[in-house]
């Protein structure tokens, strides 16, 4: 005769009594043990029991009772911890309107079968519920991979085209991270991201400071920064809906950037000059440096501009000074500067003059191929584009003895004729020319303090601060016109105003003679040891 039996708290005891029951035939069918309360309980049939949530509305099996000798990889056997666990989440999911059944099936397939954690398990469950569906894990939530591209696909549509997207894009793309592209976001765990940190960290340690490098601390950063936008934004795409702690913002990275104080005076520039000057026109072995990067390095150091901004600047906003007879006036729009604002410098005329040669010669090789001009102000010697952003750094690298990047790769070993073999490197080895020549290794960023050093000492920190379009610098925003229309729709004055023409003329003048006199210091007696 079947009977049902209360108990405060079904317990092992009472799970081992069960079992005993079950296996010596003494077990009576329809007989049930129910939990007060909680809705669990052990009701028992012909051949053994199975444990069971009940309500007033709704009987619902959460999975039948697990012995010793049962399959552990049965998910239609569970132990009395999951019954408890399923119990307290069928009620929780009747309440929210969720399919308790597909949380039952879901949890127990993923937590024998799958072998992730408890609460992976539940995380995907829970999404499967509140869809309706028992998708797989890999229908129910992003990849890493998938997070990625959804985060900059939001992300880069807040940044300037070109090589800003590509240099923050390339952070969370970092080959570092391929050993958990493929896996999931809600299945990942706070040593996943540490050996991704350490992986970065050149040596799978601290650099020679004893500190992680900035591409450790960029990387980390942006992971940290996608994870936040995933659960806050994405909770359900990216299964982060249920992660109830962020465990992701717990990796830190002990880093700070070193702040670069380099400056080089006016004949450390100009002797750097001179000596691609002179490396160039060597009959062992010149220096090979095209017309185009030439030009951008002497007119970087003769306008302190941002190498990816100056590199951007095309001839047609490059228009004559009304004012200054021999001097040029060259525009960017706001899209290809660093700040929100348009911006505009004179250009003097010995670096205007570099410009027109690298033009004339380049157009000259363009026109052989029967190419139209180009329509950069430093064009590439190859293609229709212009100078690389790392062109100048490359010649940097040249002059302190790095041998030259080769984009060959070596054949494959095959049986008959070998074709050509490329040759390892381009031209000899040289030695540090900075050091030879008595300049301390700088940049062109570095470049830039020194135009402010040399004009706040002569009293034109404004003017420096225009040229070299720092953000504090408070200007009227112009339109993304070229220089020619925004001219023709205002009023010379008008345009001279909002970008502080005369001011920067006024430095730009200072800052010329300088450089040329200690250009011309340099060719005339260089200091070169070598």
């Amino acid at each position: 005769m079947s009977s049902t039996r209360s108990v405060d708290s079904l317990t092992q005891t009472h799970v081992e009594k069960a079992a005993r029951a079950i296996k010596s035939g003494r077990h009576v069918p329809d007989d049930e043990w129910r939990e007060k309360g909680s809705g669990l309980s052990l009701a028992f049939n012909a051949t053994s029991a199975s444990y069971m949530f009940r309500d007033r509305a709704r009987t619902i099996k959460l999975g039948a009772l697990r012995l010793v000798e049962d399959d552990p990889q049965d998910p239609t056997l569970i132990t009395l911890t999951i019954a408890k666990h399923l119990a307290r989440e069928v009620r929780a999911a009747l309440k929210a309107g969720r399919d308790a059944k597909i949380y039952v099936r879901t949890y127990r397939e993923q937590l024998i079968l799958g072998g992730t954690s408890a609460s992976d398990a539940h995380v995907f469950a829970t999404h499967a519920s509140a869809q309706g569906n028992s998708a797989s894990v890999g229908e129910m939530s992003w990849t890493w991979r998938e997070c990625v591209d959804a985060f900059l696909k939001r992300k880069l549509q807040k940044l300037k085209e070109g090589r800003n997207q590509q240099q923050y894009a390339r952070y969370l793309r970092h080959a570092a991270f391929t050993p958990i592209a493929g896996r999931r976001v809600a299945e990942l765990r706070f040593l996943d991201l540490f050996r991704i940190q350490q992986a970065l960290t050149p040596g799978g340690g601290p650099d020679e400071d004893g500190r992680p490098n900035s591409t450790t601390f960029r990387c980390m950063s942006e992971a940290v920064a996608m994870l936040d936008w995933a659960k806050t934004t994405k909770p359900v795409e990216s299964g982060l809906a249920y992660v109830a702690e962020p465990w992701w913002r717990q990796i830190k990275v002990d880093y700070s950037a070193k702040k670069r104080l380099r400056a080089p005076g006016p004949d450390e520039l100009a002797r750097t000059l001179a000596i691609v000057e002179h490396e160039r026109r060597r009959n062992d072995d010149p220096l090979v440096v095209m017309p185009g990067v030439l030009a951008a390095l002497r007119v970087g150091i003769a306008t302190g501009q941002r190498v990816g901004a100056l590199i951007q600047l095309e001839r047609a906003n490059i228009k004559t000074h009304p004012d200054e007879e021999g001097w040029w006036i060259a525009h960017w729009t706001a899209d290809q500067m660093k700040t929100p604002l348009d911006h505009a410098i004179p250009i003097p005329p010995t670096a205007y003059a570099v410009m027109r040669e690298a033009w004339d010669e380049i157009d000259r090789r363009r026109a052989l191929r029967g190419l139209a001009r180009s329509k950069w102000a430093f064009p590439s010697h190859r293609g229709d584009g212009h100078v690389a952003p790392n062109a100048i750094s490359q010649l940097f690298d040249r002059l302190r003895g790095k041998p030259a990047r080769t984009s060959y790769k070596a054949a494959r070993e095959r049986e008959g004729k070998p074709g050509p073999k490329p040759s390892p490197s381009r031209g000899r080895a040289r030695p540090n020319l900075f050091r030879l020549s008595g300049i301390d290794d700088w940049t062109m960023h570095d470049g830039r303090r020194s135009i402010t050093n040399e004009l706040v000492n002569a009293g034109l920190g404004r003017a420096a601060s225009a040229i070299l379009a720092h953000t504090t610098e408070i200007r009227l925003p112009l339109s993304e016109e070229t220089l020619h229309e925004t001219m023709a729709r205002t009023t010379s004055k008008h345009y001279f105003t909002a970008q502080q023409i005369h001011l920067k003329t006024e430095g730009m003048k200072l800052w010329s003679e300088t450089l040329t006199a200690a250009l011309q210091r340099e060719r005339v007696s260089p200091k070169r040891d070598h």
